[in-house]
């Protein structure tokens, strides 16, 4: 009896640690599994690019989840997700390749959740970039994302009626989110994040120039901010190259609120953001 528990133990201490070291299917194994069920059931594929520190991927989720819109969708799509941009304690849950797929489908800026429709022989019908000035949709959360979200569904899902489609949009509709009145403080510290998300850009462009064109040839070594935008109505801005991979940006409100720290990485992505004061 205490050899067969023994025995026993052994063999659920090694499908635990199994199951602890079993690592994300490779992007393109996921990606090349949802054409050929898209192709074997006549549907288009929806992949979804996600993050586990991605609220807004949640509510995407959640409403393709809802009782109402779930079979309509199901119907129509092979829903795929995949894993990108996590942080650094948390890289383990990315799908290997899944970045250079969504760099490929037109994603590498534009955030998440990010999602692309793919035809059955493997062709990107669109992609969520349907905005004005190919901004992404993200989660469809205000009117106008609401209405383009409803233009993707229409030219991707082959057998969606428009009562049908009307089903889904209503899901939307009805669970957007209510605008609030947003204080001073909240209104500096959006401003300010919009601010900062474009010297993230500038430096990233700034990172990628050859040097005969006055960039940092793949590093972010010798960037300095111009000092016609080094303040504005919103914060005064400073910028200090942690290393040839990573700039980090300090913007400090004029109003006397607090600041806001993010640290940009090799790719552009930003992240560790640190807030100070009311902005807390």
């Amino acid at each position: 009896m205490r050899r067969f528990l023994l025995v026993l133990s052994l063999m659920l201490a090694a499908l635990i640690a199994s199951a602890q070291t079993a690592k994300p299917q490779p992007a393109q194994e996921v990606l090349k599994a949802a054409v050929k069920q898209a192709e074997s059931s006549d549907k288009t594929v929806f992949l979804i690019f996600h993050a586990s520190w991605c609220g807004w991927c949640k509510r995407l989720d959640a409403g393709l989840e809802d009782p109402g819109v779930k079979p309509l969708i199901e119907a129509n799509y092979a829903v795929t997700h995949l894993v990108v941009m996590e942080s650094k304690e948390k890289k383990e849950l990315e799908n290997p390749g899944g970045a250079e797929i969504m760099k490929e489908l037109g994603g590498e800026k534009s955030g998440l959740p990010f999602y692309a429709f793919i035809d059955s022989k493997g062709k990107m019908i669109a992609n969520s970039n349907a905005m004005p000035k190919d901004q992404n949709i993200g989660y469809p959360a205000e009117k106008e994302e609401i209405a383009a979200f409803e233009l993707l569904l229409k030219k991707s899902a082959k057998h969606l009626t428009d009562e049908q489609r009307s089903q889904v949009m209503g899901y939307f509709v009805k669970n957007a989110p209510k605008p609030r009145a947003a204080s001073p403080v909240q209104s500096n510290k959006d401003a300010i994040i919009n601010d900062l998300n474009n010297l993230a850009a500038f430096a990233y462009q700034y990172r990628i120039r050859p040097q005969e064109m006055g960039g940092g040839a793949g590093s972010y070594t010798g960037f300095k901010i111009p000092e016609k935008i080094k303040q504005n109505d919103n914060a005064a801005f400073e910028a200090e190259v942690v290393d040839k991979d990573h700039i980090q940006f300090k913007a400090t409100s004029i109003k006397g609120f607090g600041s806001v720290i993010e640290t940009i990485d090799e790719s552009g992505r930003m992240g560790n953001w640190k807030y100070t004061g009311q902005f807390q």
